[in-house]
């Protein structure tokens, strides 16, 4: 649907613009998402789980054979697995290297390669938080970054925004549109409320 919507606006491929305009380092990535590889049944197989676990640990955090990093196979459990198997691996993996995942990668990653890795993991466990954090991440910053709010607000009005506005006030104790109403103003602070409807 991306794709084709992306060709139909600028007449061109979507997946030849990532690769030149994508460092060598997120490109695969990116393109592995694009071919929508991931599962998308919602079955979860514990024994899988636990081998894709210790093969993790063992690319992130020496393990047992101390394999060291090997990206791809760690992007191919990344971008295939369904989120709830992306869950059951994480939790597995932290059971077997003492730390969660994103420690590890924290350690092993840096730039946009670990941005990266972190927002797939962030949103396999919960995507709603993931989009209330980013929410408050830009509206509460020095600048609000206009762009990222709208872009969340409107992707989402139709998919899952209650259960956003739900996770924000879970964790930040306030609504997101009381937020959006004390850090915006005038017709675009409007329009987002607008998009958020009532509390």
């Amino acid at each position: 649907m991306i794709i084709t919507g992306y060709r139909q606006a600028y007449k061109r491929d979507l997946s030849e613009d990532v690769k030149s305009a994508v460092s060598r380092q997120l490109r695969n990535i990116f393109l592995s998402m694009l071919a929508c590889e991931r599962d998308t049944s919602s079955e979860v197989d514990p024994n899988k789980a636990k081998r894709d676990a210790e093969d993790l640990w063992n690319w992130l955090a020496g393990g047992e054979t101390k394999l060291g990093i090997d990206k791809s196979q760690l992007d191919a459990i990344l971008v295939s697995r369904n989120p709830l198997q992306l869950r059951e691996i994480f939790d597995a993996y932290t059971h077997m290297a003492g730390c969660d995942i994103t420690d590890s990668i924290e350690k092993e990653f840096n730039g946009d390669v670990r941005d990266t890795y972190l927002t797939i993991v962030k949103c396999a466990r919960n995507p709603h938080a993931y989009f209330a954090e980013r929410l408050r991440r830009e509206l509460e910053g020095a600048a609000t970054d206009d762009d990222t709010v709208m872009r969340i607000l409107v992707s989402r009005a139709e998919a899952d925004l209650f259960d956003i506005k739900k996770a924000y006030q879970v964790m930040y104790t306030e609504t997101l549109n009381q937020t959006i109403a004390d850090n915006t103003s005038g017709d675009y602070r409007k329009i987002l409320l607008a998009i958020l409807g009532t509390d």
